[in-house]
């Protein structure tokens, strides 16, 4: 039950910040979704963490160890994973957590892949060049449909990045939202 609790929890959450949906033919037989994801299928937020002593000057993975679950979005739409005929990433954007008074001034570049079980990590957005800001978007790498990850039980964002320098002693954490438009079809 607390399974199904929190599936149903992360859809709803993932719902309520539903941006809308066009059709996109012209004969009215497919919709396009967006959907932000800010959480994972557990509830917890899309959030890369790393040490200062990570290794500066080169890229580095850093994974969320989560996992992104739009099964139970789509269903709440109306629509099953088997009904997803195209998906591509709208935006990307990186949010400072720790350390607190951080900006991501300290990042030479950074990579967003997606990963799934039996399938090719797929980059979809990186940036160099980061301002002294909290946040920042990321430039999203244009016709890469990234259907295969959203018909999957799961799939996990990966981060690469290239710090120019961090401190030792502090702990670095930067949150993940993830903006998809996803097509469908069986209207």
């Amino acid at each position: 039950m607390a399974t199904f609790s929190r599936s149903f929890v992360a859809a709803l959450l993932a719902a309520i910040t539903l941006g809308g949906c066009d059709t996109v033919s012209p004969g009215g037989d497919t919709v396009r979704l967006t959907v932000e994801i800010e959480e994972d299928a557990d509830g917890s937020p899309v959030a890369f963490s790393f040490a200062g002593t990570t290794p500066t000057g080169r890229l580095v993975d850093v994974r969320c160890g989560c996992a992104i679950d739009l099964g139970p979005w789509l269903t709440t739409q109306g629509f099953s994973r088997s009904d997803v005929v195209t998906a591509e990433v709208a935006s990307a954007r990186l949010v400072m957590g720790t350390p607190p008074t951080g900006t991501l001034a300290f990042l030479d570049q950074a990579n967003l892949k997606l990963e799934a079980q039996g399938l090719s990590a797929t980059e979809v957005a990186n940036r160099s060049a980061f301002p002294s800001a909290r946040e920042a978007p990321l430039t999203v790498l244009p016709g890469r449909n990234v259907a295969a990850f959203v018909e999957r039980p799961a799939f996990e964002p990966v981060l690469q990045i290239d710090a120019s320098s961090l401190q030792a002693t502090a702990g670095y954490q930067l949150y993940l939202v993830l903006t998809l438009h996803v097509t469908v079809s069986g209207l």
